[in-house]
C-alpha cells in the first residue's frame, strides 16, 4: 500500500506540474473607439462566478460587477499589468490574480455610458475563452481620411517566428515580405494603408489590432503561411471569425463579421483566381472560426493562410519574389474588389 501511495503521489504532481505549465494561456486587451474588449484565452474550460450590484456615487447610479474566473492559468505578471485599469467614458476596470491562481475582473461603469457582456468562445486552435465586452455609448468618432484605409497585418515577427518551413524558412520573413509588395500595389491604387509592422519586430495581437481600430481602418487583412506535419497538404485557405460569436447582444460586431465573410470570400477567390494563370493550386476555401487577432477587430477583417512551407512546391513558390508579386495582386485586387460591393 505504501508503494501504491507514493506512486499515486508521484503521478498526481507530475499532471498537476502539466496543468500549471499549460500553454496558451493569455489575457488580451483590444481597444477601439466604440469598443473595448478583455479577453481570457485559455487551453482548458472555464468556470466563472458572477456578482453585480447596483449602487450610488457623488449622486450618480452606477453598477459594479465582479468576475471570478478559473482555470485561466495566466503566469506572467508582465501580462497581469500590461491590462493595469480602464478608465474613460464612465468606467473603471481592475484585474487581479489571487493566490490560488483565480483571477477577479471587477467593473464599475455608468450604464447610460456603457455596456459590458460576457461571451464564451472556441478558437481555431481549440482553446477555451471568455470576452467581456465594454461597449461605448453615444461615442460619435470623426472620420480622418477621404480614402478607404488598409489595416495590414503581417504575422509573427521578433522573436515570434511563427512556423518553420522547409530548408528553415520562416513564417514571419514570408509573411513581412508578401505584405510590403500588397502594400505598394494598394497605395498605387490610391489606398491608405496602415501596416501592423513594416520590420522584423515582435508585436503583442492586442497591439495590432488596438492600432487598427484607433486609425479608423475600413477593413484588416492578416498574412500567414501554413504548416502540416504531412508534406502532400498544400492549398491556400482565409478565415473570418464565426458570426455567432458575439449574436445577438452585440449588434455592432454581428454586422462586423457578416462583412467579414464577404471580405474573406472575395480575397480568397481573388488569390486562388490569380495564381490559377500561372499555377496549379488548391483551393482550400473561406472558412469560418474565431482567431484573436481578428475578434478584436472593429471592422471587417479577414486571415489568410498562403501556402504550406511544409509542402516542398509550395515553399519553393513562397520563396519567389515572382510568386509573392502574384500573391500581391490576387490580395489587392480581392480587396479593390470587396470595397467595391459595399
Amino acid at each position: 500500500m505504501g508503494k501504491r501511495f507514493i506512486f499515486f503521489i508521484i503521478i498526481s504532481l507530475f499532471f498537476n506540474t502539466m496543468v500549471l505549465a499549460a500553454p496558451g494561456a493569455q489575457l488580451y486587451y483590444h481597444q477601439g473607439h466604440l469598443c473595448d474588449q478583455i479577453v481570457f484565452y485559455c487551453p482548458q474550460q472555464l468556470s466563472v462566478v458572477h456578482g453585480k450590484t447596483n449602487f450610488r456615487q457623488n449622486g450618480r447610479a452606477l453598477v459594479r460587477e465582479e468576475y471570478v474566473i478559473k482555470g485561466c492559468l495566466i503566469s506572467s505578471d508582465e501580462v497581469m499589468h500590461a491590462l493595469g485599469r480602464i478608465n474613460g467614458n464612465g468606467t473603471y476596470c481592475r484585474v487581479t490574480k489571487g493566490a490560488d491562481g483565480r483571477i477577479k475582473l471587477v467593473f464599475k461603469y455608468d450604464p447610460t455610458q456603457v455596456t459590458i457582456s460576457r461571451h464564451d468562445f472556441e478558437s481555431i486552435q481549440r482553446s477555451k475563452g471568455i470576452v467581456f465586452m465594454v461597449e461605448k455609448k453615444n461615442k460619435m468618432v470623426p472620420r480622418t481620411s477621404s480614402k478607404p484605409v488598409i489595416a495590414l497585418d503581417c504575422g509573427h515577427g521578433g522573436k515570434d517566428f511563427g512556423t518553420t518551413g522547409i530548408g528553415g524558412v520562416l513564417e514571419k520573413d514570408l509573411a513581412l515580405a508578401i505584405g510590403k509588395k500588397v502594400e505598394r500595389v494598394l497605395r498605387k491604387q490610391g489606398y491608405v494603408v496602415n501596416m501592423t509592422r513594416n520590420d522584423d519586430r515582435f508585436i503583442s495581437l492586442d497591439n495590432r489590432t488596438t492600432k487598427a481600430n484607433k486609425g479608423q481602418a475600413d477593413l484588416f487583412l492578416s498574412l500567414h503561411i501554413n504548416y502540416s506535419p504531412r508534406q502532400e497538404v498544400s492549398g491556400i485557405e482565409t478565415f473570418c471569425c464565426n458570426g455567432n460569436l458575439y449574436a445577438p447582444k452585440v449588434k455592432m460586431f454581428a454586422q462586423k463579421d457578416s462583412q467579414s465573410a464577404g471580405l474573406g470570400e472575395a480575397i480568397q477567390q481573388s488569390v486562388v483566381q490569380t495564381v490559377r494563370q500561372k499555377h496549379s493550386l488548391n483551393d482550400r476555401r473561406c472558412k469560418r472560426s474565431v482567431s484573436q487577432v481578428l475578434m478584436g477587430t472593429q471592422m471587417p477583417s479577414a486571415l489568410i493562410e498562403l501556402g504550406f512551407c511544409s509542402n516542398p512546391q509550395e515553399s519553393a513558390r513562397l520563396n519567389s519574389v515572382a510568386y509573392q508579386e502574384l500573391l500581391a495582386q490576387g490580395i489587392s485586387k480581392g480587396i479593390h474588389q470587396y470595397l467595391k460591393q459595399i
